[in-house]
């Protein structure tokens, strides 16, 4: 059974809709980051989770227990639906201890004293703050007071913890630690989790499922490896990764393969889009990393380019090449010399989209 099921889920603010019908589930022990631009609805579908927020329709049961179902007029408060939650700003008690921020949660439960203390102590040790529970939050760094939010919200072992962007109050070296320690944290104590972020490089460090979305929808729903490797729309494609856009049309199609034409150069293409007829316009996606010069692979596009800009970024070169009228951005070792230069792409990384406008078009697909 899954820990978390959600069904056509909508939340209209006015006459705005902002949730459109999401469908999703959440298994045991999974931890799925909800990622996507600002205003597509991600952090709505949290708090109507938590209990914070009052969906129009739907339904959602947490751990087999129908928290709000609207047919049956069910809408369960936050306080009943017993989840962790983790919020942006920590939401500590200034005046309280490290310890009685942590053991806040496991009083409202009316545990034992000695429930308490060992309770708050496992999980202190747990990450890594043995040794400041006496400590105020004003004495502690940005990254110690998130650590001690995820303690109170973890410590009476919740069924789904939910975590709003919890690490964009750190600075980026910090939030790059965090990635680490807080997926950790969280599989080592075998809980289910839902990360809110629209970082893409927070979201596959932690993430074993990412749940994309778009204007309050799901865009597309897989590992950090399938969003990434396998797009299945234009807006998936461009969301994730670095990526050069060529606009291009269809020159030939048959055989599981396409090939695309812009100015006086060409790509080959492999994939679902082969069946796109001739002369439909598009966008062609290439991943920045996929761009390489040097000797290619047998079955590698090679295209002519004219270098027109280079930039360091420590431990490698992005270059910005002309090609066939366009823009082809590509990262390199060594900085790149001036001139021509022959560019090879493999097939596979090149996607095809269709023009927006065209009937064409793929809508979302559903989630599992």
């Amino acid at each position: 059974m899954p820990k978390l099921e959600i069904e056509g889920l909508r939340v209209t603010l006015g006459k705005t809709p902002i949730l459109q019908g999401v469908s999703t589930s959440f298994e045991e022990g999974e931890i799925v980051v909800l990622l996507g631009p600002s205003g597509c609805g991600k952090t709505t579908l949290l708090r109507s989770i938590a209990g914070l927020e009052h969906p129009t329709s739907g339904r959602i049961v947490i751990d087999g227990v129908t928290v709000y179902d609207s047919p049956r007029g069910i809408d369960l408060p936050s306080e009943r639906r017993n989840l962790g939650l983790v919020f942006q700003s920590y939401a500590l008690w200034p005046h309280k201890t490290v310890f009685e921020n942590v053991a806040y949660a496991l009083r409202l439960r009316r545990m034992s004293e000695a429930q308490i203390r060992t309770g708050v102590d496992e999980v202190l040790a747990g990450i890594g703050l043995d040794g400041m529970a006496g400590r105020y939050p004003h004495q502690l760094s940005g990254g110690q007071q998130q650590r001690v939010a995820l303690a109170r919200s973890m410590a009476y072992s919740p069924p789904v913890l939910l975590l709003d962007e919890p690490l964009s109050n750190l600075d980026a070296k910090l939030r790059e630690d965090a990635r680490i320690w807080i997926r950790s944290l969280i599989k080592s104590r075998g809980l289910s989790a839902i990360f809110v972020t629209h970082d893409q490089v927070e979201a596959m460090a932690i993430a074993d499922r990412i749940v994309l979305m778009d204007a309050g929808q799901i865009a597309q729903s897989g590992s950090p490896e399938e969003l990434y490797g396998q797009p299945a729309s234009l807006f998936a494609a461009e969301f994730m990764g670095a990526n050069n856009h060529l606009r291009t049309i269809i020159a030939d199609s048959g055989l599981g393969e396409i090939v695309l034409a812009f100015g006086d150069q060409s790509l080959k293409a492999r994939g679902a889009r082969a069946e796109e007829p001739s002369a439909s316009t598009g966008v062609a996606v290439i991943r920045v990393e996929a761009v390489g010069s040097g000797p290619p692979a047998s079955d590698d596009n090679v295209v002519q380019a004219s270098l027109e800009t280079a930039v360091y970024l420590g431990g490698k070169w992005e270059a910005v090449y002309v090609c066939g009228g366009q823009r082809l951005r590509a990262f390199s070792a060594q900085r790149p010399q001036e001139g021509c230069h022959a560019l090879h792409i493999p097939r596979d990384a090149v996607w095809f989209f269709p023009d927006p406008s065209q009937p064409s078009q793929p809508s979302h697909p559903s989630t599992r």
